[in-house]
Order: C-alpha cells, then structure tokens, then sequence
C-alpha cells in the first residue's frame, strides 16, 4: 500500500551502520548513508541521525539485519555490545509500527536468488592449498 512506504533498510554492524528507505515496491533503497557506529552511543541515536539527515515522511516499518545473534524481542551485537536493544524500545522511540530485525548472514541468503550471474566477481586471489575454515 502506498502509506507503507518508505520503509527503513539497515545493515547494522560493528564497524558501521548503514541505512536507507525504499520507496516503492520492487524498487533498490535510496537515500543510502553510512554512519560510523563509535561517534553514536546506540543505535538509537544512529537512527535518528540518520531520519533527521533524510527528512521527509518517517517510516512506519523497517527491516535491520544485524552482526549478530537475534533473539525474541531483542538482538546483540557481536562487535558493538552498547548498542544492544529491545525491538520494542526501538520501535516505540521510531515511532515504527513495525521492525523486523534478522541476523546479516540470513538478509546475505535471502538476498543470494536475487543477484545475477554477471552481478559476481571473485575476491582476492585463488586459495592454494586445502583449507582450514570458513572462507
């Protein structure tokens, strides 16, 4: 529905925050903004830098993916533990009516059916050798 929109996209980690809204269904999110996680002492104070930059309608519903663990109600930041929060605290302080929040590896997953073949390139050299672990 079109009073659904903008909805707040976040990719939330230790390192950075980076947030943006989409405005219409199939459509990439815009105004995109990273912000540096150690000049705010939550993530509250992040977002609502981020909303008060970008102006214009807030978003009644959001979606982060967080670095981290997610449990009911709440997620945890590996890297940034002082940002650690309730949803409904966030939500309540964003006047959101709705904040999904799933863990950044399950948002890379579900983004992977998304991208084109042409749209990959590889990272760093080849491996030579037998690995060890994750790559």
């Amino acid at each position: 529905m079109p009073g659904d929109y903008p909805i707040l996209v976040a990719d939330i980690g230790g390192t950075h925050a980076r947030f943006g809204l989409v405005h219409r269904r199939g459509e990439n999110p815009a105004n995109i903004q990273t912000l540096p996680g150690e000049k705010y002492s939550s993530l509250a104070s992040a977002l609502a830098a981020y909303l008060s930059a970008v102006g214009g309608k807030g978003p009644r519903r959001g979606c982060l993916a967080v670095a981290g663990p997610v449990e009911p109600g709440q997620f945890i930041l590996t890297n940034r533990p002082q940002w650690n929060a309730s949803l409904s605290a966030l939500r309540a302080a964003h006047r959101l009516d709705e904040l999904d929040v799933i863990n950044d590896f399950q948002a890379l997953a579900a983004a992977l059916p998304l991208i084109e073949p042409n749209e990959i390139s590889p990272i760093g050299e080849p491996s030579k050798g037998e690995a060890r672990g994750p790559l």
